[in-house]
């Protein structure tokens, strides 16, 4: 801000605990990155001159993340109350919609006969779901035939089907077909749920 130019500016960015540096670019002078400071050699800014320092890091966790800079320079300074600044972010949580749904075929079916349950879990986004997991109650008055999935793995603790699906990205579909066989008449039932280590804004449809 003048009045004269200011020599051998040197900026200070200490980057935020939390997140990753990914990047920074500056528009005059060279920078060093020593985490978690980042220290840029500017040069000379000519009074009513402006340099341009932008850092890009990626939040690891939600919650509030704090990024502090400073400027200082050989030059003397007037008014050093508006050389520091800091700036708070907000992180949001990543979340993921899975929903769940089944169908069986056939309905009503015969005892003794075979009922395949189709059971297809959705990430409906905004970001990919990790460690999905899908449970499976089987209905009591059937004997288990198997099951197969298109995506990870299931283990079989009668009557509970468990299967650990890994990472859905958004718009991505597992399906998990079981098979079972009722063995006397009447009404069976059959119910699944779906988890995920991802933050879920909408259970209702799990």
């Amino acid at each position: 801000n003048g009045p004269d130019a200011a020599e051998d500016v040197i900026v200070n960015d200490t980057l935020p605990a939390g997140a990753s540096f990914k990047f920074a670019t500056i528009t005059q002078g060279t920078c060093a990155i020593g985490f978690p400071l980042l220290q840029c050699q500017i040069g000379t800014i000519n009074a009513g001159g402006t340099v341009t320092l932008t850092v890009r890091v990626t939040p690891n966790s939600p919650g509030v993340i704090t990024n502090a800079v400073s400027v200082t320079s050989d030059t003397d300074d007037p008014d050093t109350s508006n050389n520091s600044d800091s700036e708070d972010t907000t992180v949001n949580a990543r979340q993921a919609d899975l929903s769940v749904t089944k169908s069986d075929d056939v309905d009503p079916v015969t005892e003794g006969e075979p009922l395949t349950y189709a059971i297809v879990v959705t990430n409906n986004g905004p970001h990919e779901a990790e460690n999905v997991i899908l449970s499976d109650t089987l209905p009591a008055g059937t004997a288990f035939n198997f099951a197969t999935i298109n995506q990870g793995t299931c283990a079989i603790g009668l009557p509970l089907l468990q299967c650990q699906l890994g990472t859905l990205d958004v718009g991505d579909s597992v399906t998990l077909t079981i098979r079972v066989t009722p063995s006397s008449p009447g009404v069976i039932t059959n119910a699944a749920s779906v988890t995920s280590d991802t933050n879920d804004p909408n259970t209702s449809n799990n």
